[in-house]
């Protein structure tokens, strides 16, 4: 998002169109001078008869320029350079320009708006919340403030922040909504249903959506992800950990690690064989002696401590490989359904 290659559409053009008549004012002026120094007692007819009028001219036609310039600037069609430097993600370069046309117009809902779509995409929502306090403020202005309850619960859902992402979709539902500014709404709910797990919820609430309205086809292709979703197997921590407590190994079996499971198996069976032949060992010296040696407790101290601790870290292992599974499946869903909503 470099400025270096950014500049009003208007000015190659006003330049080109500025540097021919510059040429035509300094030549005549150039030959008047040298005129006036060589023959100083006709240069006022000189001056008169052909430069006064061809300067003049000239001097209008810049006059007209600059002030058709001036009008192109400041016309509300200008926000396009802002808009095409939004939607090409120079989100820096777009506030500068909208920066500079409130600065001229004074202040405009329409342009608040813009910047502060600008700001949420580039991840400031704070920012955002500051530029639309007065538009939310300002009486009469509804469509503006319901678009402004919308653009705040999408930057809240691009941080996951749902708390406060459905306090301003109940806000926006305090007014009268149009038919798209409700698909939007419903689709924003959807999401926030989506990010807190309740998947069921939301798709019930995406059926509900009616065919007619502007959001139908983002509706239902967020339907399909989510019945595509909830369609693939999950993992369960709980029950790979419990599967390796009865069996090492089997977890991990279970939730696809296959050859940790085997590790897993081999290891703990070397580790409890070892612990049971030291275990077996030192009940025969015990029958034959009436007593344990002090390097015999401690090996099997020692032994019982690694087995232990090898055997909870398979069941943690598999719980954990579970729940990375479900959470990796988990982002995706998001990211793809924030795709769809947001069109990103």
């Amino acid at each position: 998002m470099t400025l270096s290659k950014i500049q009003h559409p208007a000015s190659p053009r006003i330049l080109r169109l500025i540097r021919y008549p510059a040429s035509c004012i300094l030549y005549p002026v150039s030959s008047f001078i040298l005129h006036l120094i060589q023959h100083p007692t006709s240069s006022i007819k000189y001056l008169s008869l052909i430069h006064l009028p061809f300067i003049f001219s000239v001097l209008s036609v810049l006059s007209v320029l600059s002030v058709l310039s001036v009008a192109s600037v400041s016309s509300p069609f200008s926000a396009g350079l802002g808009d095409s430097l939004s939607g090409h993600g120079q989100y820096y370069a777009a506030l500068t320009e909208y920066l500079r046309l409130e600065y001229e117009s004074g202040l405009n809902p329409a342009l608040r708006l813009k910047q502060a779509r600008c700001y949420i995409k580039g991840g400031f929502i704070a920012s955002a919340e500051f530029l639309l306090e007065p538009v939310i403020d300002r009486p009469g202005d509804t469509a503006a403030v319901i678009e402004s309850h919308l653009l705040l619960a999408e930057g809240y859902l691009r941080q996951g922040q749902l708390a406060l992402a459905r306090f301003e979709l109940n806000h926006a539902q305090d007014y009268p909504l149009a038919a798209a500014d409700l698909g939007q709404v419903r689709l924003y709910t959807a999401l926030a249903r989506i990010m807190a797990g309740q998947k069921p919820a939301a798709l019930s609430l995406l059926d509900s959506l009616a065919p007619a309205s502007p959001a139908a086809g983002q509706a239902r292709e967020l339907a399909r992800l989510l019945q595509a979703d909830l369609a693939q197997k999950r993992l369960s921590p709980a029950g790979a950990s419990l599967k390796s407590a009865f069996l090492p190994g089997w977890g991990q079996w279970a939730a696809g690690q296959r050859k940790n499971a085997v590790n897993a198996f081999l290891l703990n069976a070397f580790f409890f064989s070892a612990l049971a032949y030291i275990g077996c060992h030192g009940y025969r010296h015990y029958q034959a002696n009436e007593s344990l040696t002090v390097p015999l407790l401690d090996l099997t101290l020692v032994w019982g401590f690694a087995a232990g601790r090898y055997y909870n870290g398979g069941r943690g292992n598999a719980y954990r490989f579970c729940q990375e599974h479900n959470d990796r499946l988990d982002r995706e869903l998001i990211r793809v359904a924030q795709k769809i909503v947001f069109g990103d």
